[in-house]
């Protein structure tokens, strides 16, 4: 494909890409993959997306990240609940979407589970 470049590095990756969609596991390796620095790397204007796992990103970083306006938004399905059950912080930021992780839980995913939990 003509349009597709490969980064070497993740720091390549964020300094290149408008948009950053967070696509992994959580291993202990990874956790805060995206923090200060690598949010620091995304060029003003870019927004980042985690439908993955919220210990991927450090949601202190990010809160920082967007109240200095250098991140657009940000759109999140996994992230942390505030203290003592609060919101999230970060919904004060009206660039911020947050939504419950349900994004696989469609009608033929239920039932495909159903049925492979009876093999």
């Amino acid at each position: 494909m003509a349009d597709v470049e490969q980064a070497q590095t993740i720091r390549e990756l964020l300094d290149r890409s408008d948009f950053v969609s967070l696509h992994a596991r959580a291993t202990p390796d990874n956790a805060h993959l995206i923090g200060r620095d690598a949010l620091a790397a995304m060029h003003p204007g870019s927004f980042l997306r985690n439908t993955a796992r919220e210990s991927l990103v450090d949601e202190e970083a990010l809160d920082a990240a967007l109240a200095s306006v250098h991140l657009a938004g940000a759109a999140l399905d996994v992230f942390r609940e505030g203290s003592k059950g609060e919101p999230s912080a970060l919904l004060r930021h009206e660039n911020v979407v947050l939504t419950p992780h349900i994004g696989g839980a469609t009608s033929e995913t239920l039932l495909q589970g159903a049925l492979m939990s009876k093999q």
